[in-house]
């Protein structure tokens, strides 16, 4: 779980700096391979 949650905010960070914005939790998902809850 931990794991998961450090690999959540590097991939947020990562697509923050790309987009120039916030990424937003569906964008993350794609990235991470899970779908939102």
């Amino acid at each position: 779980m931990t794991e998961k949650f450090v690999q959540i905010r590097k991939v947020r960070r990562e697509l923050s700096q790309k987009l120039g914005r916030r990424a937003s939790t569906e964008e993350i998902a794609q990235v991470i391979g899970v779908e939102p809850q």
